[in-house]
């Protein structure tokens, strides 16, 4: 886990420099982190279905339900991580 010392803006995403027509920015950002704690596969799967459950920007996002199980079976964080950046990634383009 990490803890984050501060979030820099570095520039809006897409067409218009990230806003849509309700004026919303997506924005990517600089982080700075620092080492916090190890969290264990149970403990992040955890977060990670909180997260989805709890509908935090992932309400509108199809197949959610076979995203939670992927992350379920998950056998190691990096799989976690790297499923969900690529879903993310997905999403966004």
């Amino acid at each position: 886990m990490f803890l984050v010392n501060e979030a820099k803006k570095l520039h809006g995403l897409g067409l218009f420099w990230g806003y849509n027509i309700f004026l919303n920015q997506r924005i990517q950002v600089q982080l700075d982190l620092s080492f916090e704690s190890k969290l264990s596969l149970t403990q992040t799967k955890n977060i990670v279905l909180k997260a989805l459950k709890n509908n935090q920007g992932w309400d509108s996002l199809e197949g959610v339900e076979d995203i939670t199980k992927t992350v379920e079976e998950a056998q190691s964080i990096s799989k976690i991580i790297n499923f969900i950046y690529e879903v993310y990634e997905n999403r966004s383009a």
